[in-house]
């Protein structure tokens, strides 16, 4: 039997914005059901690689692979939870038309949503803790809340991988620790690839470490170490396991 691929993988990849050099020979995978986290400074590559896996992007050189395919014929089987969306408050939306909005285009003609994708949309408010949220406008949710909904809006294309990209970035770190709770839970099946920058989360809660800093550094465990933060940020650092900045060394540093 032959083996499947795996879920994301990277083979010599090299890419730029016209003149700026982002990414220089990257090579690593992902295996199958992992949940990864990635760190890095600003600037170090970090969304460009997922914007790469999400095909929204070609790299210059090598080859990406999502699911043993090109990254753009995975694409349904992909969610994605950016860094910032905004949502207007006034916009007369509700909260299951916000989910199901990503099910729009997905191999059907356009037209209403069908039974199978309303069902998929409620999964999915389900999985966030949401269920009894459908028929309420989108302005009326916290941030937190908000930021759950996201998440559900990723999980209605039903993924084998879920990207997402400093999800955590705009709530307070109460709300923060939930949502990482959260991720944890959708496993072991799905594959998950966390952008943070918040140390004292990958080393709860992620197995698997990629540092990006123009290269990629890929380590098969979840624990971040002093060295592995050198490797990443190019300066001696120690690991800093609470709050919701970094590193307050790197921070006087720049």
């Amino acid at each position: 039997m032959t083996a499947s691929p795996p879920a994301v993988s990277f083979e010599g990849v090299w890419f730029s914005y016209g003149s700026r050099p982002v990414l220089d020979d990257v090579t690593f995978q992902v295996e199958r059901g992992a949940f990864l986290g990635v760190l890095g400074p600003n600037g170090g590559g970090k969304t460009t690689l997922l914007k790469l896996v999400l095909g929204l992007l070609k790299p210059d050189r090598g080859r990406v692979r999502v699911l043993g395919l090109p990254p753009r014929g995975a694409r349904g089987r992909v969610g994605y939870v950016p860094q910032y969306t905004r949502f207007d408050a006034d916009f007369p939306i509700l909260v299951r038309d916000a989910v199901l909005v990503a099910r729009l285009g997905r191999g059907r003609p356009w037209g209403p949503a069908s039974a199978e994708d309303r069902e998929a949309a409620d999964r999915a408010l389900e999985q966030v803790a949401l269920a009894g949220f459908a028929e309420r406008p989108i302005g009326e949710l916290s941030g937190g809340e908000l930021q759950r909904v996201l998440v559900a809006r990723a999980l209605a294309v039903e993924p084998e991988i879920l990207l997402l990209d400093e999800p955590t970035s705009s709530v307070d770190p109460r709300v923060g620790r939930t949502l990482y709770e959260l991720l944890e839970q959708l496993g072991p099946g799905m594959t998950r690839i966390l952008v943070s920058h918040d140390v004292g989360v990958l080393n709860r809660h992620v197995d698997s470490v990629a540092c990006v800093n123009r290269s990629v550094w890929y380590h098969g465990h979840g624990t971040i170490t002093p060295e592995l933060l050198e490797e990443a940020y190019g300066e001696p650092m120690d690991v800093v396991a609470h709050g919701h900045r970094l590193l307050e060394a790197h921070e006087d540093a720049r």
